[in-house]
């Protein structure tokens, strides 16, 4: 990648495990961040607006999608298809800007696989599976089956923690979000594409 090009930021967790609220203490702390819009094939929950929190797609047009090349990264999970558009990501690198994407553990690692250093990964969980199957319960959104589904498959997500960067265990709104927005400000300190000399300059005009 060019020196130019932007950086992007992986959260990746079990549904249920607070990645939502880290997420929008990120946008309050880094006004630059973008966040890149996944497809999917599920229907919109009640407060869900569509190109805003997801591209509906139908599962045609999804798999038209993939015929086509359109998605960097795409898996099947409880049935419907999630995936990211190569044309939103490449939009966030080629104006160097800073994007955020809530994908799965294998879109992770296609995506790890495609930037390299220029990815910051970070995996969020909770304490417990006990505490996982409260949240989930607490939102009152999964039926029996459902529940099972992303309980099995956030068991399954844990297994790859070791190829994240960074874990978080959001056991506390406040600490987690501190830790978070830490962990992304020294990942924009020491990337590559960090210009040191234009920081001086804005430094010394500010």
């Amino acid at each position: 990648m060019k020196s130019k090009e932007g950086a992007i930021i992986v959260l990746t967790g079990p549904s249920g495990a607070g990645k939502t609220t880290l997420c929008e203490a990120l946008f309050k702390a880094f006004p630059h961040l973008r966040f890149s819009v996944s497809c999917t094939t599920r229907p919109p929950r009640e407060d869900e607006m569509d190109g805003i929190h997801y591209q509906f797609w139908s599962k045609e047009q999804f798999q038209e999608g993939i015929a086509r090349g359109d998605f960097v990264e795409y898996a099947e999970v409880h049935g419907n298809f999630y995936g990211t558009l190569r044309a939103e990501l490449q939009i966030g690198i080629d104006m160097g800007w800073l994007t955020l994407l809530d994908i799965d553990v294998q879109g992770q690692m296609n995506i790890k696989k495609l930037y390299g250093d220029y990815v910051l990964s970070i995996f969020v969980t909770t304490p417990s599976y006990k505490d996982l199957e409260n949240r989930l319960l607490a939102r009152g959104t999964e039926g029996t089956n459902n529940l099972q589904e992303r309980l099995q498959s956030a068991a399954s997500e844990m297994k790859h923690i070791p190829s994240f960067d960074y874990l978080i265990i959001n056991d506390d709104k406040k600490r987690a979000e501190n830790e978070i927005v830490s962990i992304v400000h020294a990942f924009l300190c020491t990337i590559p594409r960090y210009d040191v000399q234009k920081l001086i300059d804005n430094w010394a005009q500010s």
